[in-house]
């Protein structure tokens, strides 16, 4: 009697356990048979970006960053697209990295090009754009200065009080 009721238990936890697990992956939108395709982007610098990051294209989540590499001087990132998305990226089409909030997290962003009859194909190098990305506090800074080169004391003074 004792053991069919540790068993039942344990069942109880495991199935659980179980629709723990898959409520999380379809609230992530991901699926264990999702087919992908991959390929890698070349980068001077890959300012931060991390394995899992997302890939956008035009806004919408394409697919995650699945590796990095370092190649001579440079860094290779590896993208995991869905397959959904495999030909409509364009061989023109701009790849860079952008900070998504002023918390810094970052992201790799797809540019759609013009070339319609030329796309990126399972297994391709091709190079990434090594776009600026400021921070806030930078943004914050080089506004200061340009209050102080802009107004004198009297207006700084109003300013302030304007503010306060």
């Amino acid at each position: 009697m004792k053991s069919k009721k540790y068993i039942g238990i344990g069942l109880l936890i495991f199935v659980c356990f179980a629709i723990f697990f898959f409520g999380i992956r379809f609230l992530q939108n991901e699926t264990f048979q999702k087919s992908t395709f991959s390929f890698k982007v070349v980068f001077n610098d890959i300012q931060g970006i991390d394995i899992s990051d997302d890939v956008k294209m035009l806004g919408k989540k394409i697919g995650k960053v699945s590796g990095t590499e370092i190649i001579g001087q440079k860094i290779a990132v590896n993208l995991r697209i869905d397959n959904s998305f495999s030909f409509k990226i364009p061989i023109d089409s701009d790849i860079e990295i952008t900070q998504s909030d002023i918390m810094g997290s970052k992201y790799i962003a797809i540019y759609p090009g013009k070339d319609d009859n030329n796309f990126i194909l399972p297994g391709d190098t091709i190079s990434g754009n090594n776009a600026e990305v400021a921070s806030l506090t930078e943004d914050i800074g080089n506004f200061a200065k340009k209050l102080n080169e802009t107004y004198g004391q009297k207006q700084k003074e109003q300013i302030k009080n304007t503010i306060n």
